[in-house]
């Protein structure tokens, strides 16, 4: 108990200073600018990947990881159409949280956080899922709820329409992971967990328009990608793709993600080679039959004049297929549309490849980069198909920019 007691007033002791230090904080539009407008840093943190955003009417959620000399927080902050506020930092006791994600909670303005962090009081035992639901102006309604029991490795999150969502998450036995789905319901209260499938890691949901799902993932013991159908916590038709990513020792898989468009599924790994080379690999099916292209490394050629109509609010892009200029740390949008839309670094850009009927149809370049990426981007949409790319911008100071641009603001 003295031990719990320290451990809190440092965590106390240290939320008071970050919010002297970050009370002043407004939004730094830097020079440079997109090509939908300005680029707006959110914040600046030692954090790879891009923050999570939660897109709620004319507000934009944000939030990262940061650390300063007293310990590491979970911070958010909440954007309008021509305002930013303040940073906050959120009253949760962190181990060493990341992967968060925001939902829609169960009233407009309220998000579900969801994120990995270890157990204050079992740090050894591995790290485990959480949420929380926060108010508009970003207070916890609640503590944190541990949602899974067993260590946890990734998750994939389903919206529900009511505000609630479902978690499918891998872990358990480090040798032999399984993957778990477990639903949340709108004010983040989790239900009874199911086991789904044994031998198990790399779980990805996609809504499909008719609101089905569809899971993939990752047999552990050999990588092979299975695919069925998801009907609230079970699994129907499962199906192996007979499909496989070859890696070579030293070889990190970075991420394993699926995608749609309104005839294909595309399936893509994002890969780190032993010499630090990042690489993205994917494999195409029409969704009427399983046809799968073997996996191809993903690059296109140089961009033509023709324009390319994207159906979204960020202008037109130019027509290009299949090529030599690779894709780095490549993210897709979720849904399904007339395309499927990635974000990757390409060259010294940051660009949104636009992929139809089972080819690369388009690109459009968005953000010259100052600096390589380390990590994923972000890309979402809303109702009005404007889009929001998030990226982390290394930096020579040893952190990060968490950048935001938006073809809605300009």
């Amino acid at each position: 108990m003295r031990f719990l007691s320290r451990l809190f007033c440092v965590y106390v002791i240290g939320l008071c200073l970050l919010m002297t230090a970050c009370g002043s904080d407004s939004t730094a539009v830097i020079e440079q600018r997109s090509a939908w407008g300005k680029i707006i840093t959110i914040a600046q943190a030692e954090q790879s990947h891009a923050p999570a955003l939660g897109l709620a009417t004319d507000n934009i959620i944000t939030a990262w990881v940061g650390a300063d000399e007293t310990g590491i927080f979970q911070y958010a902050r909440r954007f309008t159409v021509s305002t930013a506020e303040q940073i906050q930092p959120l009253p949760i006791p962190p181990v060493y949280p990341y992967a968060q994600s925001l939902l829609p909670a169960f009233e407009n303005g309220y998000v579900h956080l969801v994120w990995l962090d270890a157990r204050y009081d079992d740090i050894a035992g591995g790290t485990r899922l959480w949420t929380v639901v926060l108010s508009p102006e970003l207070i916890p309604t609640r503590g944190a709820v541990q949602v899974s029991d067993v260590p946890t490795l990734r998750y994939t999150l389903l919206t529900q329409e009511d505000g609630g969502f479902q978690a499918i998450y891998s872990g358990g036995l480090p040798s032999e992971p399984s993957l778990y789905a477990q639903a949340i319901d709108p004010l983040g209260r989790p239900r009874p967990v199911k086991t789904l499938v044994s031998d198990a890691d790399w779980p990805c949901v996609v809504r499909i328009n008719d609101g089905s799902a569809l899971l993939f993932w990752l047999r552990y013991s050999d990588g092979q990608v299975f695919r069925a159908q998801l009907v609230d916590e079970t699994l129907e038709a499962v199906t192996s793709l007979g499909l496989s990513l070859r890696l070579m020792p030293g070889d990190l898989l970075t991420g394993f993600n699926a995608g749609l468009d309104t005839t294909h599924a595309y399936l893509l790994w994002n890969v780190q080679r032993l010499g630090g080379a990042n690489e993205v690999w994917m494999a195409v099916s029409p969704l009427a039959v399983d046809d799968w292209t073997e996996p191809q490394r993903l690059g296109i050629s140089t961009p033509t004049d023709d324009t390319f109509t994207t159906g979204f609010n960020g202008g037109a892009a130019q027509t290009v297929t299949s090529g030599d200029q690779m894709l780095r740390w490549a993210a897709p949008l979720a849904g399904q549309g007339d395309s499927l839309v990635l974000a990757a670094q390409i060259g010294d850009k940051l660009s949104l490849v636009y992929l139809r009927g089972g080819e690369i149809v388009a690109v459009q370049e968005v953000v010259t980069l100052a600096q390589d990426l380390i990590g994923f981007p972000a890309l979402y949409t809303d109702r009005d198909r404007h889009f929001y790319l998030a990226w982390s911008q290394p930096t020579d100071a040893g952190t990060a920019d968490l950048n935001l641009t938006t073809t809605k603001v300009n």
